[in-house]
């Protein structure tokens, strides 16, 4: 990843390709929302956003069949810069992301949950950056707190893979150049869980790494809606231990392992950096179903909030975690050959 030079305010090294051409030339960021009973939490924030004076944005809603007053509320806003999509049904919190982030027209659309938030005080230098650097994927930096804005670019196969593609990141910051991610088709093929989990971003993210252009950007502008103990307003609407979906368990990350590896599979690349985006896959997986799971169990918030019992934490060892990850793994039917398998095998023994 490239180092950041002083550029008047925003830092930035300038990406080694500047040919992506312009889906539409009036729109130039689509903030798109997927919401779900949330609509006290989006609708200022949208009226906020569209303060903004300029043409160049536009904010998207796909709401997912509420059952409080979000249509109503959100109704109410008549600005031509703002669309709303209502599902007849409810699809789903995946197939939901995939509809708003469809149904943007911008040269760029971001993607955000309903529960975070934006400084819509940095809508003006984020719009700067968007106008002067061209990438094919990138990511805010969420809860930014550095003293200056920087942008850092990856332009290299194995950096771009590494930084931002099957990484499980929370979704709120993605960012996609709109004129790679339509011919995608991103609402028929990542909106079914079987295919990409938790995280269809991430799927994205991989598609668009092939064009080797990836920028971080370190901005103060995607703020999420942290969980603060004693501050819980509601529990989780979509994730819980009694609906035995949460994302962050080992079952799942073990799974979320195998879609990233099937994936992978279908993607034009060739065998050594096959081998290393298999690396920081598996490596993640593990990492993801054994130390990071017990901090997130531990974490009395995060309990909490996704219905965690008490009894799940106080049966939760770390060997047993890390024991169970390795008989999973040799039992896995996500490797492509043999030489894969027995590069899994080396990962053991090197983890165990």
């Amino acid at each position: 990843m490239q180092s950041p030079q002083s550029d008047s305010g925003l830092k930035s090294a300038q990406a080694s390709s500047h040919t992506i051409n312009q889906l539409n030339e009036g729109i130039l960021l689509s903030i798109c929302i997927a919401s779900y009973n949330h609509g006290h939490n989006i609708h200022p924030l949208i009226e906020s956003l569209l303060s903004y004076k300029g043409d160049d944005l536009e904010v998207v809603v796909s709401d997912n069949c509420s059952t409080d007053t979000t249509r109503v509320v959100l109704k109410t806003i008549k600005d031509t810069r703002f669309k709303l999509i209502e599902n007849s049904e409810n699809r789903g919190p995946t197939a939901n992301y995939m509809r708003s982030l469809a149904a943007g027209a911008g040269k760029y659309v971001m993607f955000m949950t309903d529960k975070d938030t934006l400084n819509v005080a940095s809508l003006p230098l984020v719009l700067h950056a968007l106008r002067t650097y061209s990438f094919a994927v990138g990511y805010f930096a969420l809860d930014y707190a550095g003293q200056q804005p920087t942008i850092q670019f990856c332009t290299t196969l194995k950096d771009c893979f590494k930084n931002f593609a099957y990484l499980s990141k929370h979704p709120t910051g993605y960012i996609y150049n709109n004129a790679l991610l339509k011919p995608l088709n991103i609402e028929s093929k990542f909106s079914e869980i079987s295919v990409v989990g938790f995280f269809p971003f991430e799927f994205l993210a991989a598609e668009l790494c092939i064009h080797r252009n990836c920028a971080l950007l370190a901005i103060d502008f995607c703020v999420t809606g942290k969980l603060v103990l004693g501050q819980q307003k509601e529990i989780s609407m979509t994730y819980s231990e009694e609906r035995q979906n949460l994302f962050f368990s080992p079952r799942a990350r073990c799974k979320m392992f195998e879609l990233y590896t099937a994936h992978l599979n279908q993607l034009k690349l060739n065998r050594g950096a096959r081998l290393a985006i298999l690396r920081n896959i598996l490596q993640g997986a593990y990492i993801e179903a054994t130390h990071n799971y017990i901090k997130i169990i531990n974490n009395e918030a995060m309990r909490i909030h996704y219905g965690v019992s008490e009894s799940t934490v106080a049966n939760t060892k770390l060997p047993i975690l890390k024991k169970n990850f390795n008989r999973w793994l040799l039992r896995s039917s996500a490797f492509k050959d043999k030489l894969e398998k027995i590069y899994a095998i080396k990962f053991l023994c090197a983890n165990a």
